[in-house]
């Protein structure tokens, strides 16, 4: 009986990260709208920072949802449900890889001069 409430709470934990992750999305595309007033760089800091905080409720909901299907004994991946889901969680944490080194460098939080491989250091 246990069981049940865990698996039964895994869940809801994967359906409330998946609400919180759109709310952050959105959130943090109107960040520019909405800090008009405020500096480029505090703007980019909110937006990478919201976009962060959706990519780990993204992966918690998905680790959830694995955790729930393991435990229930259901195979995962069985739907294009699924597929798209776990698709598009991964195509999400990509973008928000690949597009963190340009926002971390307007920041001044990564320049090139401050590399370890720069040539200015020789």
């Amino acid at each position: 009986m246990e069981t049940v409430g865990i698996t039964y709470g895994l869940r809801l934990l994967g359906d409330l990260c998946n609400a919180i992750h759109l709310l952050l999305s959105v959130t943090a595309i109107l960040t520019y709208r909405v800090f008009r007033s405020a500096s480029k760089k505090i703007t980019k800091f909110v937006h990478l920072f919201l976009n962060l905080v959706a990519l780990v409720l993204s992966i918690t909901a998905v680790t959830a949802v694995y955790t729930t299907h393991v435990d229930n004994g259901l195979p995962n991946l069985y739907s294009i449900h699924g597929w798209i889901g776990l698709s598009t969680v991964i195509m999400f944490g990509l973008q928000v890889e690949t597009n963190s080194i340009p926002f971390m460098s307007v920041l001044k939080i990564l320049q090139p001069e401050n590399w370890c491989f720069s040539s200015s250091r020789v």
